[in-house]
């Protein structure tokens, strides 16, 4: 039957050791005894983050091919789109969170139904264009909502260290993979993209 490989839970145990130790070290100031709603938010917004980049790999492989030019060119469209975030938001509050949360979860859910094989007829650098941005496009909004939220954090040092936890835990579920397949981690996604939308500043500082 589908198992994780024991090499992963040997990895997770030795982050959870070194972010005990971390922690000791730093007298408790790394991860506070609570979290408030806004952590909770950065932290399920992290998690997703690094999900959905790691099924964004793994599908744009079985489309590319496994090679080094998967992972630029899937880095590429994140940062291409993550600077246009910034641009959007730049421009003035015309896309609210509550707008990009949209955007996010029919980008995500387009993902999920769109199979990217169906691209492999193109020549390669057109399929690798249409690949990078349309897997990574749930970023863009993404990106606008990291900015929008982090801009009135109460507490931003605890709001991006609870985005970098939670990049890692998301980091440490990829192995999911192996019972689940990569296509249902995109329902995860969406999952915690879901629960960063519950926890979004606003209602978050209502509980503060």
């Amino acid at each position: 039957g589908r198992s994780i490989p024991k090499l992963y839970y040997l990895l997770a145990l030795l982050i959870a050791a070194l972010m005990f130790v971390s922690n000791r070290r730093a007298e408790g100031q790394l991860f506070p005894i609570r979290w408030y709603k806004e952590e909770w938010h950065f932290f399920f917004l992290g998690a997703a983050f690094l999900l959905l980049e790691v099924q964004n790999i793994s599908k744009a492989a079985v489309v590319l091919g496994s090679t080094w030019q998967v992972n630029a060119i899937i880095i590429s469209g994140i940062l291409v789109l993550i600077l246009l975030a910034n641009y959007l938001v730049y421009l003035g509050p015309s896309i609210s969170i509550g707008v990009s949360y949209i955007g996010l979860f029919c980008s995500a859910l387009m993902l999920y139904f769109f199979d990217l094989a169906q691209l492999a007829f193109l020549p390669y650098w057109q399929k690798a264009i249409a690949v990078g941005l349309l897997s990574t496009l749930p970023m863009l909004f993404s990106g606008v909502i990291f900015i929008r939220s982090f801009s009135i954090a109460t507490k931003k040092n605890l709001a991006f260290g609870a985005n970098i936890i939670g990049a890692l835990i998301g980091a440490l579920l990829q192995s999911l993979t192996f019972l689940i397949g990569v296509r249902a981690l995109l329902l995860l996604v969406i999952v915690f993209y879901a629960l960063s939308y519950l926890t979004r500043p606003g209602l978050a500082q209502k509980e503060r």
